[in-house]
């Protein structure tokens, strides 16, 4: 009952807004919302949440359940912006050999944000611009989980978007060449 959930953190942020568990019930608000059908009120949370984060990978996991509640609010221009703009902000992988993975400052940051980049582009029924982003994360992250996760994704735009589901199968069928434990 997630509006009952979302009105109970309500009344609890009200009435003690200067509690340490705060933080923690207006994340469970957020996910209420967001899975109550209010996304823009979720993003507002995620938001909040975001700008009082104690370190990166926590900002970072805030931004993209902010990316969550515009692609639910069917908003792909506002989702596309918020993830390029966070795109830009993080350091590019260093082009390694063949077959390597790069090492990167701040790890996998930047595969993370063009898979979800590439995601919001099929949502927004743009599968080709979807399908360059998951190949530049093949390529730039060989043999990771990060580039498995991209060549499910490559697979599911060919079955979902493309309704090609010979191509689909080849694709998928790829997924373990990336990672063994996929």
């Amino acid at each position: 009952r997630p509006a009952e959930a979302a009105q109970a953190a309500s009344q609890v942020i009200e009435r003690f807004p200067n509690n340490p568990l705060v933080i923690r019930v207006r994340a469970a608000r957020a996910e209420a919302l967001l899975a109550g059908g209010d996304p823009a009120g979720a993003r507002r949370d995620f938001q909040a949440l975001g700008l009082r984060a104690v370190d990166d990978n926590e900002r970072f996991s805030f931004l993209l359940r902010e990316a969550d509640c515009l692609e639910a609010a069917r908003d792909y221009a506002g989702a596309l912006e918020l993830l390029t703009s966070a795109l830009s902000q993080e350091p590019a992988p260093v082009k390694s050999a063949p077959g390597v993975a790069p090492i990167v400052a701040g790890g996998e940051r930047y595969g993370q944000l063009t898979v979800r980049i590439g995601t919001v582009h099929l949502l927004a029924g743009r599968p080709e611009q979807a399908l360059a982003a998951y190949r530049n994360v093949l390529q730039d992250y060989p043999k990771t989980p990060l580039a498995a996760e991209a060549q499910f994704r490559i697979g599911y735009a060919h079955e979902t978007s493309l309704d090609d589901f010979d191509a689909a199968r080849l694709e998928y069928a790829k997924v373990r060449d990336q990672s063994v434990s996929s």
